[in-house]
């Protein structure tokens, strides 16, 4: 018997599968070797991913940017220049930009207006810096991002997150995994 088939994005998928991917979830969990804890969950819906933070580790007094990167060789060993930027082991390469964006001399990326001129993974850019919460409280955050899914082209699955504080140095990294919690 031959499956009735739906096209998401790039993928093909049979109708069991599409709907699980559109409705699935993402996870990134924050290890105990960085000084950041906690996960940011991503909750593809039909339009759009929500993304729900849970995190703590993050000082009052201090800015911090939360950006998504393609994975690559550990940070010290790749690059000499981002190991000193470094003080955690992330394997990370560039910035997630599957579309180039950033190759643009008119490049531009800091608010939500701009968000779909923005490289998919720099969410610093399409929702500003993380501001550390009161002593012993936890960052509680929602935002809706419409540029970045699940699956297909624009996948954020198997990138990471790093979070950096204001001397750029890597605070906070983890892999963005589906969940198996489903």
């Amino acid at each position: 018997m031959w499956a009735i088939l739906f096209q998401i994005g790039s993928l093909l998928l049979a109708p069991s599968l599409a709907r699980s991917v559109i409705n699935s979830e993402a996870i990134a969990t924050f290890d105990s070797t960085s000084t950041v804890q906690g996960t940011v969950r991503f909750q593809a819906s039909d339009t759009s991913v929500n993304i729900l933070t849970s995190i703590t580790g993050l000082s009052h007094l201090n800015k911090y940017s939360w950006d998504l990167y393609s994975p690559g060789l550990t940070t010290s060993a790749l690059n000499p220049q981002k190991s000193r930027r470094s003080q955690l082991s992330c394997p990370i390469d560039d910035l997630l930009d599957p579309f180039h964006a950033t190759r643009s001399p008119t490049y531009t990326c800091y608010s939500k207006a701009t968000s779909k001129a923005c490289a998919l993974g720099q969410l610093t850019g399409k929702f500003g810096c993380w501001k550390g919460p009161a002593a012993g409280k936890t960052l509680s955050r929602t935002y809706s991002d419409d540029t970045i899914s699940l699956s297909g082209n624009q996948s954020i699955v198997g990138s990471y997150l790093v979070v950096r504080n204001a001397l750029n140095h890597i605070i906070g990294c983890a892999l963005v995994v589906l969940d198996s919690d489903e």
